[in-house]
């Protein structure tokens, strides 16, 4: 058993995602397993992934071939094999402080799901935050019916929330974001407990 498997999808970032794997191992809390969820990975790409899964035990790669949108149903797949008790989420452009998943396991001792204070930096140079306080009934719904507030890299949840949902990650509805469409299943569901931390540990970048 893991502290936390954290989900990490990648389609063409050759560029970016060694950075990002590289934020995940320098993590405080090193109980973790990293998947790596390939979405038809183009072959010269594949040999730096291969390259850092053979360095480290906690990384596997799951090799699929393109899905029509971001290969959602893939990672429900690969969570059946999971041994987390909680479940992270990594885009292969972001980063994380080192103090990430130690946070995300704090909050999730009192919640079902839980996020980072979102931290956005533009080309520009200048940043972007999305403040919300899921704990209050009115941002959750806000968040539930009208638009996104937790950028995937700043998600967490625990695997027997995850398990407790009618569906889990399953392809998004054409013109709705795959991330916003699985989080919203969690608040959608009422014995789900969500909290929104307010410390940045997780940085996001525009793609």
């Amino acid at each position: 058993m893991a502290t936390a498997t954290i989900i990490m999808p990648t389609f063409n970032h050759e560029g970016t995602i060694q950075y990002a794997i590289n934020s995940v191992l320098a993590q405080t809390l090193t109980d973790f397993e990293l998947f790596i969820m390939g979405d038809g990975v183009p072959e010269e790409s594949k040999s730096l992934i291969k390259s850092l899964v053979a360095s480290d035990d906690r990384i596997r790669f799951f090799d699929f071939p393109k899905h029509e949108r971001r290969g959602e149903p893939h990672r429900h797949e690969a969570l059946q094999e999971a041994s987390g008790r909680i479940v992270c989420y990594m885009c292969d452009r972001d980063l994380w402080l080192p103090d990430h998943l130690e946070r995300m396991e704090l909050l999730l001792q009192q919640a079902d799901f839980a996020h980072s204070l979102s931290v956005h930096i533009l080309p520009q140079g200048e940043y972007l935050f999305f403040p919300v306080d899921l704990g209050l009934p009115i941002q959750r719904r806000m968040m539930l019916e009208r638009d996104n507030r937790v950028p995937f890299s700043c998600a967490a949840h625990t695997m027997k929330i995850y398990r407790a949902l009618p569906e889990g990650w399953a392809t998004t509805p054409s013109g709705m974001a795959t991330d916003w469409h699985m989080f919203r299943k969690f608040l959608a569901l009422e014995s789900c407990r969500t909290v929104s931390g307010t410390y940045p540990s997780a940085i996001t970048f525009p793609s």
